[in-house]
């Protein structure tokens, strides 16, 4: 039995866990415990969900592996663990990052009677991209008034359907591989919607979509990446240049991993109190191919630091000023540059292409912003409190800035990224979009 004060620590060590999450206004944490999260086929996009489900605090996952559905790629962080099947890797890493209990189950989802799998659901997500199995899901669904998420990679997109919506809405076109990057935007927006249907249930929700033409995986271009930034967006993306293959990589990064971090960055589980970037290189060179170089450099980034000899540089900081310096460094050097912001409840990609595109200050107007955020800090001091953080918002806007990796490495497969910003908002209706623009800043 714990004793009292082993009972106070672990209170006050979720307490920090969710602190950030904690703090949006009408946040329910006890809802997402009481959640019963079924996702039906075990392909790179459940991996994923499963394992940010478990993150954000969710209390129960069941996830339903179809054996007769084609394989996909396994989320790279499930290479963290030394388990000899992809589903007991899965359950080690989803205990590792949070306290979900998780149920793993094999059936094939043909016959009404399979439908007992679904009880105690609060949400199912079809990720099968099978018509049987997404009947089965819809039938019991329809009956017991429940929400639930289908999936299609057809044309990489997610729909949120409850009672009132046609079963035919997915049936147009036989689906496609699983692409793993679009898989982590998905899974980030699904995410989502799990949680709001948690918090408030509610009927007629509409459909969210993000179309991505699907290619088989090819290796990238031998390149050399800078990422500066290893928290929650430098969380996801490292990894994922990892499963792309990319071999060189070096991480800027001078903080040190606390216990509110958790609960969105999900390779640190056990590391509090060390640096981020030299986690993140440690565990990255774990899930890249084997003779993969991923450096650590636990310092800050300046506005004399060099970026030459660099193929690509990804923005994955939370200031303005360094993304301001980010963007001049990329001018100078004409580099090509990525860079990611988020919110708890939006985000936006910008891609910086010599040449192609506008530079992420003009897109964003840093400079203006960071003059703005550094007379608030003044104004504030250190009363100035952390803003809230959560994982479904990094996670999509981390795959929007891998797809833009591979468009600036692989024009001719992926083509070129967009003048302007890949936007997600978790309230909008049609939660992810583009703006583009016609001008350039002629740098």
């Amino acid at each position: 039995m714990c004793s009292p004060h082993t009972s106070l620590n672990n209170l006050t060590m979720e307490a920090d866990r969710y602190n950030r999450q904690a703090r949006i206004a009408g946040w329910n944490q006890t809802r997402l415990h009481q959640c019963t999260l079924i996702i039906t086929g075990h392909t790179t996009f459940s991996d994923y969900l499963t394992l940010g489900a478990s993150a954000l605090g969710i209390g129960t996952i069941r996830l339903i592996a179809t054996p007769q559905d084609a394989p996909s790629p396994e989320a790279p962080f499930l290479r963290l663990s030394a388990k000899p099947t992809r589903h007991e890797r899965l359950e080690e890493l989803v205990a590792s990052v949070g306290a979900s209990r998780f149920e793993y189950v094999r059936a094939h989802l043909r016959t009404q009677a399979e439908q007992w799998l679904f009880s105690g659901a609060t949400v199912i997500v079809d990720s099968t991209g099978r018509h049987d199995s997404r009947a089965l899901v819809l039938d019991y669904a329809m009956k017991n008034n429940i929400s639930i998420e289908l999936t299609s990679f057809a044309e990489t997109r997610a729909r949120s359907l409850d009672k009132q919506s046609s079963p035919y809405i997915l049936h147009d076109e036989p689906p496609h591989g699983v692409d793993a990057v679009a898989s982590l935007v998905i899974a980030g927006a699904v995410l989502e919607e799990i949680k709001k249907y948690s918090f408030t249930p509610t009927t007629g929700r509409q459909s969210l979509a993000y179309q991505m033409q699907y290619h088989e995986p090819q290796p990238l271009p031998d390149s050399k990446i800078l990422v500066v930034g290893a928290g929650a967006l430098g969380n996801f993306v490292v990894p994922g240049l990892a499963a792309l293959g990319c071999a060189h990589v070096d991480i800027v990064d001078n903080d040190i991993i606390e216990e509110t971090n958790l609960n969105r960055q999900i390779a640190y589980f056990d590391s509090v109190g060390k640096h981020k970037a030299t986690v993140l290189a440690e565990r990255s060179s774990a899930m890249a191919m084997q003779g993969a170089q991923y450096t650590p450099f636990t310092i800050f980034f300046n506005n004399d630091a060099s970026i030459d000899g660099y193929t690509l540089v990804l923005d994955c900081v939370d200031n303005f000023a360094t993304r301001a310096s980010l963007s001049r460094a990329c001018i100078r050097a004409r580099v090509p540059l990525i860079s990611g912001g988020t919110s708890y409840r939006a985000g936006q990609c910008v891609a910086y292409a010599p040449g192609k595109t506008t530079c992420t200050n003009h897109v964003l107007d840093l400079d203006r912003v960071a003059a703005i955020r550094r007379e608030e800090h003044q104004v504030a001091g250190c009363i100035r409190q952390a803003d809230p953080s959560v994982i479904m918002s990094n996670m999509v806007v981390a795959g929007m800035m891998l797809h833009d990796v591979r468009r600036v490495l692989q024009p001719e497969v992926w083509d070129k990224p967009i003048n302007g910003q890949t936007r997600y908002d978790a309230e909008g209706p049609d939660r992810i979009g583009t703006l583009e623009l016609n001008e350039t800043c002629g740098d």
